[in-house]
């Protein structure tokens, strides 16, 4: 179990892809598109499919803090296992 949780990916470093890509989303909502194409990858894109793309970043995003939140409580869990 503790190799697994190793090998696994820290809490803090969910948490950071978490916060990075809330980040890009308000970006995204900042910029818009630009002549109806994605101001990141420049696909050309309807508004409403934009929006819905920023939505789905933003679940994503609250998927990768709960990950942090579980990661966190096992690698608590881990370094008491390995105290005792």
């Amino acid at each position: 179990a503790v190799s697994a949780l190793a090998a696994a990916p820290q809490a803090t470093d969910l948490s950071t892809q978490a916060q990075q890509l809330e980040n890009l989303v308000e970006l995204g909502r900042q910029l818009g598109l630009r002549d109806g194409h994605c101001p990141l990858c420049a696909s050309g894109i309807s508004h409403d499919d934009f929006s819905h793309g920023l939505d789905q970043a933003l679940n994503i995003a609250r998927g990768l803090d709960t990950r942090a939140v579980e990661q966190a409580q096992k690698e608590r869990e881990r370094d008491a296992a390995l105290r005792e």
